[in-house]
């Protein structure tokens, strides 16, 4: 009988169970792991959220910077020296900003489109803007007047964090084109004009002037020079009567003054101008260039009270009115080249301006206050219309034709036309060349009679061998002494070209 051996299976070994101090560390283990997957994904999740933010914020800036820069350096036409919105100009829609300080200070938040129009979905988020004047060499340095540089800067907030930020410059452009009218601007401080100052400056850059700035206090030698580059010549009541004293009184060019304190060193008179407090002038000439636009009667110069001023007694003899505050009160008078000051005569046009007496506010000047000051300025400088001869005042003068001065004298020909115009000693067509020395006339009968061998000239394309009657010669005797007109060497005895008619 077989017989099974039976094979014995050892135990299994008792299991040890697992403490509570082993539960506890591996409860907490696996409390960190899932404390740092879960700051993991979080971070993911701010980084998304930061990523977004910021692509939405620079839209949100984009977009404003865009509609920015769309607009005007200054507001067109102003006299404004100080950033910001302008009169009737809303800070809750920017539908009327023309200019882009106009933006200075603006925010919304939520943001608006144009209109005022908040932008949906746009809860907790906020744009606002600045604007500064800012150095032409540095844009980084602040200043606190006009620079001709603005730098614009637009931010965007979510939840009070700036997630988006930027900056543009705007210029004030390309100077005056080459050839605008120079004025000269006497101001107290060139390098730092005042407000009322600037004001100034700006309107009448607006007018395409080319301005240029010299200090009250500057030397005559330096007036002299700036008066020798300038057709015309402002002074504001701004400066300091003192320091200016006759340094303009001799000039040639035009002059245009506002300053009360000057009349004594311009000549306008033997006394002081008076001033009263007022807002309008009557307008007793319109038959001048600078009142031309105005009806007889009053004419209001400024938008609130101002002090206006006007002519004492001992006035210039020359002097023509245009304008008074009251009977006898010469308020806006000019004094032509010539005419009788209260010692001598006037050197170049003087304007004595009805304002000028501080404290006057520049912005007050109405629309029609500023024509006068423009159209003044104008006719000092001879560029108005029948102001002095100068290309420009609608008459071709004296000097004047169409090559230097189409404006007034018409537009050049296109080309001489022969047997007309070949012979009437002017270039016609502007080209710099005159009746038979331009080609245009190559076929004029007289031209070429003046070219033909016998005219007893020695032409370009004569010689002594082909026309010996024009162009002399000596081929004889002493070897030194030889020489032929027109054969193209300047030979040492045709001395200076004059006896080969400047053709060696």
């Amino acid at each position: 009988m077989k017989q099974n051996s039976l094979t014995t299976r050892p135990m299994p070994s008792a299991r040890r169970a697992i403490t509570l101090v082993e539960s506890v560390i591996s409860i907490m283990l696996v409390g960190v792991l899932m404390v740092s997957a879960l700051d993991t994904v979080g971070a993911a999740r701010l980084g998304q959220l930061k990523t977004g933010d910021r692509r939405e914020g620079g839209f949100l800036a984009a977009q404003l910077m865009a509609e920015i820069l769309e607009k005007e350096y200054r507001e067109p036409g102003s006299k404004a020296a100080s950033l910001g919105r302008d009169s009737g100009e809303s800070g809750s829609t920017r539908t009327l900003y023309d200019d882009v300080d106009d933006y200075h200070l603006w925010s919304a938040s939520p943001p608006q489109d144009a209109a005022g129009v908040v932008i949906p979905g746009m809860t907790g988020w906020s744009r606002y803007v600045t604007v500064d004047w800012v150095l032409l060499s540095d844009p980084q340095v602040i200043q606190g007047g006009n620079t001709d540089l603005k730098r614009i800067t637009v931010a965007v907030e979510h939840d009070n964090r700036v997630v988006a930020k930027l900056v543009a410059l705007k210029s004030a452009g390309l100077p005056p084109p080459d050839g605008s009218p120079v004025l000269l601007f006497v101001a107290t401080n060139p390098g730092s004009p005042t407000a009322q100052e600037s004001a100034r400056i700006a309107i009448i850059e607006s007018w395409n002037y080319a301005v240029t700035t010299i200090a009250a206090s500057a030397p005559q030698s330096e007036f002299d020079n700036a008066v020798s580059k300038a057709v015309v010549a402002y002074v504001s009541e701004e400066i300091d009567a003192v320091n200016l004293s006759t340094k303009l009184y001799g000039a040639t060019i035009g002059v245009v003054n506002e300053d009360a304190y000057m009349v004594r060193e311009f000549g306008f008179s033997d006394g002081v101008l008076f001033y009263d407090p007022l807002t309008t002038v009557d307008i007793t000439n319109n038959a001048h260039d600078i009142t031309k636009s105005f009806a007889i009667g009053k004419l209001t110069v400024c938008t609130s009270s101002q002090p206006l001023v006007y002519l004492g007694p001992l006035g210039a003899p020359g002097r023509t009115g245009l304008a008074t505050l009251s009977t006898n009160k010469d308020a806006l008078y000019v004094v032509e080249t010539g005419a009788g000051l209260s010692a001598g005569t006037a050197a170049g046009r003087r304007v004595q301006l009805p304002w000028g007496f501080d404290p006057f506010d520049f912005n007050s000047l109405t629309a029609d206050a500023l024509t006068i000051m423009k159209e003044s300025i104008a006719w000092a400088s001879g560029t108005s219309a029948g102001g002095a001869a100068g290309c420009g005042d609608a008459t071709c003068g004296a000097g004047e034709d169409a090559c230097n001065c189409p404006g007034d004298c018409g537009l050049p020909a296109a080309t001489e036309i022969a047997d007309v115009t070949c012979g009437d000693g002017l270039d016609n067509d502007c080209d710099a060349a005159t009746d038979c020395a331009d080609g245009d006339c190559d076929d004029d009968a007289a031209c070429i009679a003046a070219t033909l061998c016998g005219n007893t000239v020695c032409d370009d394309d004569e010689d002594c061998n082909s026309c010996s009657q024009d162009c002399s010669s000596v081929k004889t005797g002493d070897p030194s002494g030889w020489y032929c007109c027109g054969d193209g060497t300047l030979a040492p005895a045709e001395g200076d070209e004059t006896i080969c008619d400047g053709n060696p």
